[in-house]
């Protein structure tokens, strides 16, 4: 009898995991409410592809805000240099100086405040009449990418930092996680088998290793032996496989034994694992 060729000894659950980079959600900083699509899931998109148009009450109040206290500012500006040539001359009194000084200082502030809810809505203060000419604002894709999927319909308010309106899928060079409930044996050549059929060839040495506390199963992250971009979340099996007789053995047993170090499966010749 001779060693079986390409066997597979040990079989774990697996998926594609790739870097954060890779993957985007689209979601309004603010309470918003969708008026529009600008793509349908299945869309490739570019970084900075318009995806979803809302309107966000809260970032139309500041832009108001921000151009009501440009105005003020300007006239409050202007009234307190006067009042400083007029101190200078003895005309007025100081008390009078600084209350407008600090009216200015105020109303700068409220127009700082403003700015960061802008900026934070992705739009420019120097935007901010457009703004309130046209409040509708674009979500764009951080990323290049596929949009995997849209939440939400049109007309609906939705909540910021609640689901996203968008995810956006993204391209790249994939690591494969997989959860084995005893460790590999050395030697073997480690390969993923997707459930597309597709078979990847892994390193055999894992990237990181963690060993669950609840049930001692330790999870592996393997780089992909080849050249190939992929998306994440595709699931599979990591198979560990050789046909090197220092680990598959052919023995002669008429049924399925296990032995201390090793693991026979009944066979013509079965296999055993040293």
């Amino acid at each position: 009898m001779t060693a079986p060729r390409d066997v597979a000894l040990l079989q774990a659950t697996a998926r594609v995991v790739l870097p954060g980079a890779n993957q985007a959600v689209i979601r309004p900083l603010f309470r918003a409410q969708i008026v529009g699509f600008r793509a349908m899931a299945g869309d490739r998109v570019k970084a900075g592809d318009p995806v979803v148009d809302v309107i966000m009450p809260e970032v139309v109040t500041a832009a108001a805000s921000y151009r009501g206290a440009l105005l003020r500012g300007e006239v409050q500006a202007a009234r307190r240099d006067k009042l400083r040539g007029l101190r200078e001359e003895g005309l007025v009194a100081e008390a009078a100086v600084f209350d407008v000084a600090a009216k200015t200082a105020e109303t700068e502030q409220q127009a700082l405040l403003a700015a960061a809810i802008l900026r934070a809505a992705g739009i420019e203060p120097g935007r901010a009449k457009d703004s309130l000419r046209t409040p509708r604002v674009s979500l764009r894709s951080p990323i290049d990418g596929v949009v995997r999927e849209l939440g939400g319909k049109l007309g609906e308010v939705v909540e910021g930092q609640g689901t996203p309106v968008a995810v956006i899928v993204g391209e790249g060079v994939p690591r494969v996680e997989a959860r084995f409930l005893h460790a590999p044996p050395e030697g073997c050549t480690m390969r993923f088998v997707a459930v597309d059929g597709a078979v990847w060839p892994l390193d055999p040495t894992p990237v990181a290793r963690v060993i669950e506390a609840d049930d001692g199963a330790s999870v592996l992250w393997f780089s992909v032996a080849d050249e190939r971009r992929a998306f994440a979340g595709l699931r599979g099996a990591v198979e560990c496989v050789s046909d090197d007789p220092a680990v598959v053995q052919v023995v002669e047993a008429p049924g399925a034994r296990v032995v201390t170090g090793r693991v026979t499966a009944p066979a013509v010749g079965s296999l055993t694992l040293r």
